[in-house]
């Protein structure tokens, strides 16, 4: 579509999409707000460019109001929109939202309706709240407050509903947790949930996936500019100095967060300081954010008393992005940026057949050929599908779902065909673990007989960052708690269980998926091998 603002030409492409239909099944719900571009998009009233060339169209705004003069300025602060509504204005004449800043139900009724009748839609099912015991009451005093959204996002309108499901059982061996666990999934792409359970039962009959967390910090990377290049050398040998004093003075800050260590990084005149942080069982991201910003007055104060004249600090940032928050980064790969885990698994020959109606022999090779276009397309790192099992379950618990770029690029899966042998070992420490722990019940990959001479495939999935947490931000939310408490880790306590049942769930999936590629199928299809991958299999044998 064609408009025309300000007495511009712009293009704007405007797509409204409505859809219909009921489900019975299981969701969890995420606050949504109302985006202030589209309202800004739709306060100007589409023009024809030949009507504007010819001058006999002027463009006009949208939503009448009175100008004054050539400014292009609205008089009034209130004026009427689109149906008459009552629209309030900034002195540019743009649209502002009603009741910004309230997150009572009424207002955040208010706002939705207002927001129903300038886009001239139905806001019916985003209206709906939480429901008590899974009841819905329309006695609002009944319902729980949408004030619980505070902290988690602004302007609420309502609640966005994605369908939820439980994968699994999946059996998982970590030091944080020995048992079966349902690893609940939000998604709307259909196979991803089939896949990952049926990658799950596979890790199950196997014995389970053993899982191990090797590291765990959160990171911000602030800068000081100074002077020269001798100056940021000086600051940095200083800083090195200073960790036990600004460590005791960040314990007023934070009861959960504490300073691990400094690593300077000089460029120039500028000195890059990667910050390391414990965090507890939250995901640290505006702990670590308070933390630095606190650091950093204390450093810069105290410079000044004791360099003085040696180092002056002229500018500083509390973020550089050499924390690769949000993004794909190398250093997270390397010293990690939130939790590492590790997950993995010996799988005999005959349950691969049983489950996957596969060999090992084609799924090393599927492994193969995959990692090689992986490589060739410049990723930094082999895995088929752990940005899907990453979203689906930060969706379902509350965790950030924008740091899923950072979180899956750098996730490495390795498979590789095993001997008898190391499958035979596999099962002896499995027996060993259960005898030791006392807890031998709910362990299908007992019940299954491994033939002497028998091998199969070790694969393996290592996660070198995840910043998630049990407590805090968007696992407070009642739908996004009860997820949590599925798998026995929301609350204090519960972050490294989390981390190790995530590389378990992730490196099910991954195998799943790769088995249908293996099969000749689209991604997540469970349906066997396709015909002509059998006829050239055939031919080729």
């Amino acid at each position: 579509m064609t408009v025309v603002a300000g007495g511009k030409i712009k293009l704007l492409e405007r797509k409204i999409e409505d859809r219909e239909g009921k489900s019975k099944a299981a969701s969890t719900t995420l606050p949504i707000m109302l985006s202030m571009q589209r309202i800004s998009a739709r306060c100007v009233r589409p023009t024809r460019v030949s009507s504007i060339a010819a001058g006999t169209a002027t463009p006009r705004r949208h939503c009448a109001a009175t100008s004054t003069g050539g400014s292009g300025h609205l008089e009034s602060p209130h004026a009427a929109g689109p149906d008459g509504i009552d629209i309030e204005r900034d002195k540019f004449g743009h649209p502002r939202l009603p009741h910004r800043g309230h997150f009572e139900e009424d207002k955040s009724n208010a706002r939705r309706e207002w927001c129903s009748k300038f886009t001239g839609t139905t806001l019916d099912y985003i209206g709906d709240w939480w429901p008590v015991d899974g009841k819905r009451d329309d006695n609002a005093s009944t319902q729980l407050p949408t004030t619980l959204l505070k902290g988690n996002i602004e302007n609420p309108i309502g609640m966005l509903t994605i369908p939820l499901s439980s994968t699994g059982p999946l059996l998982v061996s970590g030091e944080h947790i020995n048992g079966s666990v349902l690893v609940p999934y939000a998604t709307t792409e259909p196979g991803v949930s089939a896949s990952a359970t049926r990658g799950s039962r596979l890790i199950s009959q196997s014995g389970g996936a053993v899982c191990r967390v090797t590291n765990y910090c959160q990171r911000r990377a602030p800068v000081f500019s100074t002077n020269s290049m001798v100056e940021a050398q000086r600051l940095a040998k200083w800083l090195e100095q200073q960790v036990p004093r600004i460590r005791e003075a960040l314990r007023e800050v934070s009861e959960h967060g504490r300073l691990l260590k400094l690593q300077s990084y000089t460029l120039g005149r500028d000195l890059h300081v990667n910050f390391f942080y414990s965090t507890g069982d939250a995901a640290g991201q505006n702990m670590v954010t308070s933390l630095t910003s606190s650091a950093m007055t204390w450093i810069i104060t105290t410079a000044r008393k004791e360099l003085k004249d040696k180092v002056t600090i002229k500018q500083q940032m509390i973020e550089t992005g050499m924390s690769g928050d949000k993004r794909n980064s190398y250093m997270n790969q390397i010293i990690g940026r939130g939790i590492a885990v590790h997950a993995e698994v010996f799988v005999p020959e005959s349950v691969v057949q049983s489950v996957f109606k596969l060999s090992s022999g084609r799924m090393q090779r599927c492994y193969e050929v995959c990692s090689q276009g992986i490589l060739l397309s410049g990723a930094p790192a082999v895995n088929i599908a752990t940005s899907d099992s990453l979203a689906a379950i930060y969706a379902a618990t509350g965790q950030d779902v924008a740091c899923i770029p950072e979180h899956s690029c750098g996730n490495s899966l390795s498979l590789r065909l095993a001997s008898a042998e190391e499958i035979q070992l596999a099962r002896k420490r499995i027996k060993l673990d259960d005898e030791q722990s006392g807890d031998q019940k709910g362990r299908p990959g007992q019940q299954h007989t491994v033939e002497d001479g028998e091998g199969g495939l070790y694969a393996s999935m290592s996660i070198p960052n995840l910043s998630i947490g049990t407590v805090g931000g968007g696992t407070m939310l009642p739908t996004q708690k009860e997820c949590l408490s599925m798998i026995g880790c929301s609350g204090s306590g519960g972050v490294l269980r989390f981390a190790e049942i995530i590389a378990a769930s992730t490196l099910a999936l991954d195998l799943s998926a790769l088995a249908s590629l293996a099969s000749g199928r689209r991604m997540y299809s469970l349906e066997g091998e396709a015909p002509e991958m059998a006829a050239l299999r055939k031919a080729a044998d």
